[in-house]
């Protein structure tokens, strides 16, 4: 991942948020094993040919490097979504403003900002995973996947049954 971001080809914004989403969850499946990259930055972030994201490095059951994994979880995505890198991934602090200037939706902005300003939130990179996930969603013009038959079978049953009690009143 680093070097696609140092040489400027991360790709659409959409396959930026794509690639981010994909870090997210591998993340969270690491900690849902109780395991812990030691040193998480973008240089230990893969992606092929198809996007597809594989994370890699010395791992640790130190439960302790959480804080440490979700703020460089921010940090990568500051540099996915700003073409920048960052020397340090655990202590640097990245300007999310610039993300503002550069005309990145605020609800990426957010995610961002809360992996960096607020890691030691409860699991903070779900969180941002899931938010990820519901921005790229909106972009690609996706529907939630929440049913929406139920409510307009309601409705019609409703207008039937109306129809029904005025037929019946006007006979």
């Amino acid at each position: 991942m680093e070097d696609r971001i140092r040489d400027g080809i991360a790709g659409s914004l959409n396959e930026q948020i794509a690639i981010g989403l994909q870090v997210g969850r591998a993340l969270a499946g690491w900690h849902e094993k109780k395991r812990f990259l030691e040193h998480l930055s973008s240089s230990a972030v893969t992606i092929d040919a198809d996007n597809n994201v594989t994370l890699f490095g010395p791992e640790s059951n130190d439960t302790s490097l959480r804080y440490g994994n979700a703020r460089a979880f921010g940090v990568i995505l500051f540099e996915l979504f700003s073409g920048r890198l960052m020397a340090d991934h655990q202590e640097a602090e990245p300007d999310v403003e610039l993300l503002h200037k550069a005309g990145l939706p605020p609800a990426l902005v957010e995610v961002v900002s809360e992996c960096v300003e607020d890691p030691g939130q409860g699991r903070v990179i779900e969180k941002s995973t899931r938010k990820l996930k519901e921005i790229l969603r909106e972009r690609l013009g996706e529907r939630a996947s929440t049913p929406k038959t139920l409510p307009m079978v309601g409705a019609a049953l409703g207008l039937l049954a109306l129809g029904c009690a005025v037929w019946l009143l006007l006979r």
